[in-house]
């Protein structure tokens, strides 16, 4: 619901991947093991793009009212 708050959470997958490419590629882990986390990573990123625009749209989005039913 807050837009500052999306945003520091979407920032966890960018300080992944810039601990794997600063510290992890020359590291003892094997390279295969360094790639799959690294597009873990990625899917994580782009999910979290996707919840920073759910929370930057969030305010406007129509509220539902418990009294209205369908069917």
């Amino acid at each position: 619901k807050n837009y500052a708050a999306a945003l520091f959470l979407s920032a966890t997958p960018l300080a992944g991947l810039a601990y794997i490419f600063l510290y992890g590629l020359s590291s003892e882990r094997p390279a295969g093991d360094t790639l799959i986390v690294a597009i873990i990573l990625l899917f994580f990123l782009r999910y979290s793009v996707r919840i920073i625009n759910i929370a930057r749209i969030y305010p406007f989005l129509p509220q539902s009212g418990s009294d209205e039913t369908e069917g």
